[in-house]
């Protein structure tokens, strides 16, 4: 998600020792969304006015990002007068940006060899078998637990599952109502008469076909009895 400035979570104890520069963590969004941040600052200072979140969970091990990109990504949103979450998006493949809506489905190259594979890495298994895909919110109803990201990383790692575009709800194309005449009247235009006569007993209906007529503003319609 591109956010339009950093945000300011708090690092329980649990996690302190993992967390650093450039790694994935959880975190809440809202009421009830749940993301992957890039960590890009650790530091001591509250926020003033609210109480930050906590982490739920770090998710790697090693950074992804180092501080030369985080420059770079801060010039590219300046110079082309964007927000640095945006830029960060348009920069990372997908599968490092994980939210609840994601949709995860069974890799092809996955030869169903369950026999290493934990009991939740089992359960994921079964339950993309059942069905095509799932989303990671799913994932916890059917796991039972908030956090998943580590466990689909995991996954991801071992090229069992895989990450699905869900297209439908990221584009939602524009459309715009339009009208014209139906056969014979679109090749015939001469017969347009025959048309009005057909709507005599609907003022509303002919009122609107005369309407249609005069927006083409052509020299056929213009001789029309109704002009």
């Amino acid at each position: 998600m591109a956010v339009p400035k950093p945000y300011t979570y708090y690092v329980p104890e649990e996690w302190v020792s993992e967390i650093k520069f450039g790694v994935r963590v959880e975190v809440q969004f809202g009421q009830s969304r749940l993301y992957t941040a890039r960590g890009i600052d650790v530091h001591h200072h509250a926020p003033e006015g609210h109480q930050p979140k906590p982490i739920s969970a770090v998710v790697d091990e090693q950074p992804l990002i180092n501080p030369i990109q985080l420059q770079l990504w801060r010039w590219l949103a300046d110079y082309y007068c964007c927000t640095l979450g945006e830029v960060m998006n348009a920069a990372l493949p997908s599968n490092l940006k994980l939210a609840s809506e994601t949709l995860i489905a069974l890799s092809p190259v996955f030869d169903g060899d369950v026999t290493d594979l934990s009991e939740k890495e089992h359960i994921v298994v079964q339950s993309l078998t059942a069905q095509n895909e799932l989303s990671i919110e799913d994932l916890r109803k059917i796991l039972d637990q908030k956090t998943v990201y580590p466990l689909i990383k995991s996954l991801l790692e071992k090229k069992i599952i895989y990450l699905q575009e869900d297209l439908k709800t990221k584009y939602s194309p524009k459309t715009v109502a339009c009208v014209r005449l139906c056969e014979p009247y679109a090749s015939e235009p001469d017969r347009i008469n025959e048309a009005f006569d057909k709507l005599t007993r609907s003022n509303r209906q002919e009122e609107a076909l005369l309407a249609y007529c005069n927006s083409l503003k052509t020299g056929v319609y213009s001789q029309t009895r109704y002009l």
